[in-house]
């Protein structure tokens, strides 16, 4: 799996790998960085460590730290060459890959019944799927999907593929355990959780909208490692708790971009949010040049009777109707369809009419183990 995902890489930034910077993003995330102007310096981790009250000069409006520090040491030790950042992307983008892989041998512990080959008369009733396999390709569906391109060859974007990175490693660490597990999942030990915790903290310092991963960790604590009500509850706020902070934080600093609620309402906003959820569907399930773009606005949509909600309704059906008609067990696709969902959801205040394939890049592993 490791070789055919680095041999198939270039498939992914071939259009643009020795290209220059590309856009204002690159400038300001990155040739501005106050790490690869100043160095280590004091005024220059203060600036970068500095959760930012209203943004600040040459990073936009997004509390990154650790994205800030890793940009600027690179810049300042390699220099300004963006095909070093696309190959540092892409390299998290493997990772990231390699972990789901192994995240998904955890989660599909025992061969399932093919039931979809069987009804078709393409497999002999005793088949069962071999799990290495039906996770490798899971693995494989993630890493070259086109929507993932935007992610990487736009060096600005490693703080998305560092968040998602980070956030599939704290599921593989808390997953681990499972393997091998006939029935349920294995309670992570204190260790683990701890270690999950920590992976958790360096995606919300990667980019605040890995909060989207919150509701994934917390669904698994309730869901799948059940351990009683007040335990539960208490690694639940572990993730919880972060995951608000780092949202707090995100929206103070962003203020000068929160827009009044999309069509004036929140009906409004939870019907062209249900829109551009179908929307988000169809680019996962068949991306192409009319959809894949790197941003467009999705118009407010104000009536149930409107179409585009029929259109979202058929979208958001499909992957869940084939994923029942294949017998996956309950617990294990809610968790993972509704992570799938909350990922995406956006806030009531942010600019919602305005959708960004690579935003995509969140919910695409989830996405990827429920096709797995």
């Amino acid at each position: 799996l490791a070789a055919v995902l680095l041999l198939g890489s270039p498939l992914l930034v071939a259009g643009c790998f020795f290209s220059g910077f590309l856009d204002a993003s690159d400038q300001w995330i990155i040739l501005q960085n106050p790490v690869a102007q100043n160095g280590l310096s004091g005024a220059a981790l203060e600036q970068v460590l500095r959760p930012p009250l209203s943004g600040f000069a040459g990073h936009g409006v997004q509390y990154m730290p650790l994205t800030n520090l890793l940009n600027g040491m690179q810049l300042r030790i390699f220099g300004p060459h963006a095909w070093l950042f696309r190959l540092g992307n892409l390299a998290f983008h493997f990772g990231t890959a390699m972990l789901l892989y192994l995240a998904l041998l955890a989660l599909m512990p025992h061969a399932g019944r093919n039931v979809v080959g069987q009804m078709f008369s393409i497999v002999p009733a005793n088949h069962a799927t071999r799990p290495d396999i039906a996770a490798a390709l899971g693995a494989a569906c993630f890493f070259f999907h086109p929507a993932n391109a935007a992610s990487i060859c736009l060096a600005a974007e490693r703080k998305h593929v560092m968040a998602v990175f980070f956030s599939m490693l704290a599921a593989w660490i808390l997953l681990a355990p499972t393997r091998n597990v006939e029935r349920g999942f294995a309670r992570p030990s204190r260790a683990r959780y701890a270690l999950a915790c920590l992976a958790y903290l360096l995606a919300l310092a990667s980019k605040p909208a890995a909060v989207g991963w919150a509701p994934f960790f917390i669904l698994m604590e309730w869901a799948w490692f059940r351990r009683g009500w007040p335990s539960a509850l208490l690694r639940a706020a572990g993730f919880a708790l972060p995951a608000a902070l780092a949202a707090v934080v995100a929206l103070a600093a962003g203020a000068s971009l929160l827009q009044p609620l999309t069509g004036g309402s929140y009906l409004n906003w939870a019907l062209t949010t249900f829109y551009q959820l179908g929307r988000y569907a169809h680019l996962a399930l068949a991306p192409d040049a009319t959809s894949h773009s790197y941003s467009y606005v999705v118009d407010p949509v104000s009536s149930l009777g409107d179409l585009h909600l029929l259109f979202a309704a058929l979208m958001l059906a499909a992957p869940l109707g084939l994923a029942w008609w294949t017998s996956i067990e309950p617990r294990r696709l809610w968790v993972l369809v509704a992570g799938c969902v909350l990922a995406l959801s956006p806030h009531p205040h942010v600019v919602t009419f305005v959708m960004q394939d690579r935003y995509l890049y969140l919910s695409l592993p989830l996405g990827a183990a429920v096709a797995a």
